[in-house]
């Protein structure tokens, strides 16, 4: 069961971290979601930042989709690369119904079609 789980090393819980990742890390778009991707040479783990606005909605709405994001990173860990992830809502994406199932799949697809400006992100 440990597999599964969501510890907190895995989580990028310092400003300056969310910061150096949204500078120097290569940021990807997709339908519902934008990520900002910077691989993790030194430390061979993966781990997730998200940070929501105030501007998506109320806080059931925030928490919500932080919930869902947090759910499909710990579901795919076995199949995502060892990189720092920020995730951020697109605006599009408060006026669509969140699903998990759709929203892990672009999360995976985002990540394999940013191996290409991967090189560009190393640190």
């Amino acid at each position: 069961m440990k597999v599964f789980s969501f510890p907190k090393f895995q989580r990028i819980l310092k400003g300056r971290h969310f910061y150096i990742i949204s500078k120097y890390g290569v940021r990807v778009s997709g339908e519902v979601i934008s990520l900002s991707l910077l691989e993790n040479t030194r430390k061979k783990s993966q781990k997730l930042g998200i940070t929501v606005s105030r501007k998506y909605g109320k806080a059931n709405k925030r928490n919500h989709f932080k919930r869902i994001v947090r759910e499909a990173f710990r579901l795919n860990k076995a199949r995502l690369p060892l990189a720092q992830l920020v995730v951020f809502p697109l605006e599009k994406a408060k006026y669509k119904k969140l699903k998990l199932q759709s929203l892990a799949e672009e999360l995976v697809c985002l990540l394999y079609t940013s191996d290409a400006a991967d090189d560009k992100a190393r640190v």
